[in-house]
């Protein structure tokens, strides 16, 4: 991994590794544009295994490291709910909102709604979930 990842980060020449203890690594990027370009691009896997990616502070705690962000795409939601509010509600619903991209840059897009959130590494991932509108179901 300590090679593997600033590989495919394409960031090789720009990153030491070094690890801490097992099952973590410590990256120190040269720059701060390149760290951020790195969280901002996950999530990461490496052999078919999630990272927890995160910027390091004296702060973090064992249970921060069992967080992933995640864009998650909702599809089919009627125009007449296509709100702030109501996405975040589904975002809530779903983990720990972070962001939406809904009327970013001023488009609204309105064949889906992407919302970020925080997965917890130990939940199994539900690639669907159905969440009802009055009569119609949206997955």
């Amino acid at each position: 991994m300590l090679s593997a990842l600033p590989r495919l980060w394409s960031v090789d020449e720009e990153v030491v590794g070094r690890i801490l203890e097992i099952h973590k690594i410590e990256f120190l990027f040269q720059s701060e544009e390149s760290m951020f370009s790195i969280l901002r691009r996950g999530p990461w896997s490496f052999n078919d295994w999630m990272c927890v990616i995160q910027r390091w502070t004296k702060l973090h705690s064992d249970a921060e490291f069992k967080r992933i962000p995640f864009w998650i795409q909702i599809r089919g939601i009627p125009l007449r709910f296509l709100t702030a509010r109501i996405i975040t509600s589904i975002g809530e619903r779903m983990g720990l909102f972070l962001e939406t991209n809904l009327g970013r840059d001023g488009v609204v897009l309105t064949d889906y709604v992407m919302v970020k959130i925080l997965c917890n590494i130990d939940d199994p991932l539900r690639f669907q979930r159905i969440f009802r509108f009055g009569e119609k179901s949206v997955f």
